[in-house]
């Protein structure tokens, strides 16, 4: 049974849509949502599923390599 997960992903400010353009373009992999805009970073809720949680992992560590700032917190409750 699939089940819906909740990440809280932290962006540097300057590289915020480039991560959002990435994760959603992967057809289904993530949704993000609740954006919390700071002057250096933004947090934002990364909703995925069980399917998906691998593919979203090799996605973020291909992200993290590119963007060193980029942190992935959850599944959150």
């Amino acid at each position: 049974m699939v089940e819906d997960l909740l990440y809280r992903l932290k962006v540097p400010s300057k590289d915020v849509w480039f991560v959002q353009n990435t994760l959603e373009n992967f057809d289904g992999l993530a949704l993000l949502t609740k954006a919390q805009v700071g002057k250096d970073f933004c947090i934002m809720e990364v909703i995925t599923n069980t399917d998906f949680d691998e593919l979203l992992f090799k996605v973020f560590s291909a992200l993290k390599e590119e963007i060193g700032d980029l942190c992935l917190d959850g599944p959150c409750s």
